[in-house]
């Protein structure tokens, strides 16, 4: 070999290294900036969850508190008042936050209160269904629970054991 040929071949290397050093700079440069922008969005995430967190939990109060009038039998219209109201303030915010099928149960859910007033325990069922359709939505994607088991938490169990023996959940 002649002396050309290893300088060529030298030169080719230290090019071919420097070339790999300018790659490997600029990647970690843009893995830097992308790592960046990838906790800005985390962060942004976290809050607009957290809001939809505080309205869901809200809205839930409201749910909760429709059953437990409905299986006290006082139907308070006072009550029924301020949480129409408060359902109607509500309504926007679940709009923004929630899932389009979760938005779709809560309009049939909303529809079939006023339509019935809680006339019969299947639109506690119903109500129930649309808490546990909201659980899932602020992340709770994969759970096994039902209307049936979030019951047996609000209800006394001689209620829920009652109202169960007599077919009406």
């Amino acid at each position: 070999m002649d002396i050309v040929s290893i300088l060529v071949d030298n030169i080719f290397s230290v090019l071919i290294l420097v070339i790999q050093v300018i790659l490997f700079l600029k990647l970690e440069k843009n893995k830097k900036e992308f790592q960046k922008e990838l906790d800005t969005y985390k962060i942004e995430y976290s809050e607009i969850q957290l809001k939809k967190i505080e309205y869901f939990n809200e809205f839930i109060e409201c749910l909760i508190e429709a059953i437990i009038m409905y299986v006290k039998g006082k139907h308070d219209d006072e009550k029924l008042k301020n949480m129409s109201e408060k359902l109607d303030k509500l309504q926007p915010y679940l709009f923004m936050y929630a899932s389009d099928e979760t938005i779709r149960k809560i309009n049939k859910c909303i529809e079939d209160i006023y339509n019935s007033e809680l006339s019969d325990y299947g639109d506690m069922c119903i109500i129930s269904e649309l808490i546990i359709a909201l659980r899932k939505d602020i992340g709770y994607e994969k759970t096994e629970l039902d209307a049936d088991d979030l019951l047996k938490m609000i209800l006394a169990p001689s209620k829920y054991a009652k109202l169960k023996s007599e077919g009406s959940l």
